[in-house]
């Protein structure tokens, strides 16, 4: 439902946008309470703006703004998600408790009520073009412009934001070459910086945009971009760029309602509590057989109960795992879950978010047992998947039926 609603309201945002120009909607149709983006003035790139707002009520409406000069994959689609995504944020802690009276009411379809009314614009404009319409409106204090790398540079239209003179910048005013973060100088290259330090760099860069939850997940999932390039070749923050956008765009990545939230956690703590106990499991017996044959669980004992607790390497297991199932599905695993829950033919027992989460896990690694033993199949794929007890192996080369 969301997805037709935001393509049908970009189509008509284009044609619409030919009538008025991004400063006189920034002016006088909206009013900015979030946004993120950067422009990088100098940049041939073009620079994709968004902005989403409730119509509901009269206007100026309250709106987020996202801008995107990525070369990679900045688009108004990316752009359009991303402001979509802050202006949520944005009016769920507003109005939290209509919120909860929503959720109340509608249960999980509380956040497709409450997010409705929301429509979006799109431009794309050169980054002085982008920069001339954002300065001096609500928007400057969310969008960082950096000057082009070349100092002296001065744009074909004189734009420059180090015009003599006060500048304004969001609500304060800065003198030109000031330090503050919406003018801090573009990142340049850095030969010399280790390794591990460009690394560093980039977490925090990618926790500074999502949060440290978030963060969490997107380095786990996009490992492969995190370690792309060297200090010798690109800069922590276009690594970043790149990680936030694909993280952005994955099916996992929308915003939950707290209690599919809570279904999410408790699949991915299932599936991390498979893969460590069948290794530890296995570990002991070994142990067992070469020394006094003592295992340390009991005759009829679950092993569950008697393993340690789940270790961080194996949750942050669980969570590439439940992000490959994810990306395989094209879906949130919390939507899988609820289509495998509700799917037609016989349950042997209630469905639970644990214990779909422990059998996908099972599967992953072939030991036997399924999802479908004890209910109809939930219509998924999922990759062979093993623990080694300090690291694993997801290999999507290898798929079963769930």
């Amino acid at each position: 439902m969301r997805t037709y609603t935001r393509a049908r309201r970009q189509r008509r945002t284009h044609a619409r946008n030919q009538e008025r120009t991004l400063k006189e909607f920034l002016t006088d149709a909206v009013f900015v309470r979030a946004g993120e983006g950067s422009i990088q003035l100098g940049d041939s790139d073009p620079v994709h703006i968004a902005v989403m707002f409730d119509v509901h009520g009269y206007g100026p409406h309250p709106g987020a703004i996202y801008v995107d000069q990525n070369r990679y994959h900045a688009s108004a689609d990316t752009a359009l998600q991303a402001a979509d995504e802050l202006l949520e944020e944005h009016e769920m802690e507003a109005h939290a408790d209509h919120l909860r009276e929503l959720e109340e009411e509608h249960g999980d379809e509380a956040l497709s009520v409450f997010t409705e009314t929301f429509d979006g614009r799109t431009w794309e404009l050169s980054a002085e073009e982008a920069a001339r319409n954002i300065e001096g409106t609500d928007a400057a204090k969310f969008i960082d412009i950096y000057p082009a790398e070349d100092d002296d540079y001065e744009s074909n239209d004189q734009y420059s934001p180090f015009a003599e003179g006060d500048v304004e910048a969001g609500r304060r005013k800065c003198r030109p070459g000031c330090k503050c973060e919406r003018h801090r100088p573009a990142e340049r290259l850095t030969p010399n910086m280790s390794d591990q330090e460009f690394r560093d760099r980039i977490e925090e860069e990618v926790e500074a945009v999502l949060g440290k939850a978030d963060a969490e997940r997107a380095l786990l999932r996009y490992e492969s971009i995190w370690y792309s390039g060297d200090a010798s070749t690109t800069t922590p923050r276009r690594v970043a760029d790149e990680l936030v956008a694909a993280y952005r765009r994955s099916p996992g990545a929308q915003r939950l309602t707290p209690n599919q939230d809570i279904v999410r956690d408790e699949i991915v703590g299932a599936a991390a509590r498979a893969f460590f106990v069948t290794v530890w499991a296995d570990e002991a017996e070994r142990e067992a057989e070469e020394g006094d044959g003592e295992l340390p669980w009991g005759a009829g004992e679950d092993i569950d109960d008697a393993a340690p607790d789940t270790p961080e390497e194996a949750q942050r297991f669980g969570e590439r795992f439940v992000f490959a199932v994810e990306k395989l599905n094209a879906a949130s695993i919390t939507e899988l879950y609820d289509r495998a829950a509700e799917a037609p033919g016989r349950h042997l027992r209630q469905p639970e978010p644990e214990d779909f989460g422990h059998y996908l896990a099972m599967q992953a690694m072939g030991h036997g047992v399924a999802w479908q033993d004890d209910h109809p199949p939930a219509g998924l794929s999922a990759p062979e998947a093993h623990w080694y007890g300090d690291s694993g192996e997801i290999d999507d080369r290898f798929i079963f039926e769930a």
